[in-house]
């Protein structure tokens, strides 16, 4: 006795049934359209018309996917062939005989259906996958032309505007690519331009250098001319002094009064008589104009080096003495003490305390009868030549004379400055003394 069947054993068997036929269909669709010697040139209607066949052929087994009632043993598929006139081709397609069961024989739609109860509700729906798929390579295989051409119309559109873009691009790039070489050459020029006013202020600073050199020199040989007057301004005051058994101060003013004599030539002088306040007398000297006159000294040069300024100041002395007549002798210092009347010029270097300096060069010549013109050298920069004059800090040797202070530096030696120049002037005016208290 069969046992029932339900509703969903029934579908899932047409179902499968259905998917067996389709196979079979298309299978005998192919192979009569591979048949078909003539069936690429055929015209589109007859395509279409293949097309629609096959689809209503998949309709048709759609429906009975849906009514599981109907036959279920055999399913007749109609296919229109491709030629015209060929007559309808039917197939029968039926199930196969299922496995016998306990006590039941083989065959029987019973027995089919009892089958198909037993295999598994998990079974893949085939049939809505394979149609589907198939549709889609048949309707790849016989495109529209319309729409080839509407996408060949669409590739060509595209390519033209990619085309116009380059073009724009290019045109683009040629721009800038000519205004950086008009601002290469722009800046060429302005670098050029820089260049060569650089070389003229080169040109500029190399002239007023070579200005400021000149005006160096001249200006040396103004202090070298101021030093030449200042020593003429003073032999001219000892010679009207002298002439008229004045003082110096009184031939000072003379100096002023006389015509072509300006203050720059009397001040010297004027300095010298009140900064020097020399402890020899100053009143009542008389000498004449024309009288030469040669007058010994001795040397004593400092013990440390100089860098030459000793030297340099005697040379201006002897210079300057020489304008008023007055010539000067240097005697060997052995014969210091046979000489008596001849003054010594003692060179003194500020090297440690000034009181301890001035001793240590004196203590040579203590107890010897001599005059001695003591010369304080200290060494200071042109910038820093401020101190106190000796003779205002010591107290007054019986043996000096006369003391004056002068200055220099390692990389100038003896310098011209104010306090050397009065220096000069002192000593010459103290030599001068000397020649006119022996007429």
């Amino acid at each position: 006795m069969s046992t029932p069947i339900d509703q969903e054993t029934l579908k899932h068997n047409a179902g499968a049934v259905q998917q067996n036929a389709c196979k079979k269909v298309k299978t005998g669709c192919r192979n009569e359209l591979d048949s078909t010697p003539n069936l690429g040139v055929k015209s589109k209607e007859e395509n279409r018309r293949i097309k629609s066949d096959s689809k209503a052929s998949v309709e048709k087994s759609r429906e009975m996917n849906i009514n599981p009632q109907k036959d279920k043993t055999s399913i007749q598929n109609v296919s229109t062939d491709a030629h015209q006139g060929q007559p309808e081709r039917s197939q029968s397609i039926s199930l196969p005989p299922g496995p016998s069961v306990s006590g039941q024989p083989k065959g029987g739609d019973l027995d089919q259906e009892e089958e198909l109860v037993r295999r598994p509700e998990s079974a893949p729906p085939l049939l809505e996958q394979t149609p589907q798929a198939q549709d889609s390579a048949d309707e790849g295989e016989h495109e529209n032309p319309a729409s080839c051409q509407k996408t060949h119309q669409q590739k060509d559109d595209r390519y033209a505007h990619l085309e116009e873009k380059f073009v724009e691009l290019q045109n683009q790039f040629v721009k800038e690519t000519e205004e950086k070489e008009a601002l290469k050459i722009r800046l060429e020029a302005a670098i050029e331009a820089v260049r060569l006013e650089n070389e003229n202020l080169k040109e500029r600073l190399g002239e007023l250098e070579s200005k400021s050199c000149t005006l160096e020199y001249f200006q040396t040989k103004c202090e070298q001319l101021e030093s030449k007057i200042h020593k003429c301004v003073c032999c001219k005051t000892a010679t009207l002094g002298g002439a008229q058994g004045l003082t110096m101060s009184d031939a000072a003013q003379i100096t002023e009064d006389t015509p072509g004599a300006g203050t720059e030539q009397t001040t010297p002088s004027t300095s010298a008589e009140t900064t020097a306040s020399p402890p020899y007398p100053t009143t009542g000297v008389k000498r004449e104009r024309s009288t030469k006159r040669t007058v010994p000294f001795f040397q004593r040069a400092p013990r440390s080096p100089v860098f030459g300024a000793d030297q340099n100041f005697l040379n201006e002395v002897i210079s300057g003495l020489k304008d008023c007549g007055i010539t000067l002798e240097q005697e060997n210092l052995e014969n210091v003490k046979l000489i008596s009347s001849a003054p010594l010029i003692l060179f003194c270097l500020q090297s440690s305390r000034l009181g301890t300096d001035v001793d240590q060069a004196l203590r040579e010549y203590k107890g010897a009868r001599l005059d001695i013109i003591l010369i304080v050298m200290r060494h200071l920069p042109r910038h820093a030549r401020r101190f106190t004059p000796t003779q205002q800090v010591l107290p007054r040797h019986p043996q000096v004379k006369l003391t004056v202070d002068i200055v220099f530096w390692e990389t100038e030696g003896f310098y011209q400055c104010e306090e050397n120049q009065e220096a000069i002037v002192q000593v010459i005016s103290y030599f001068q003394y000397l020649c006119s208290e022996s007429v």
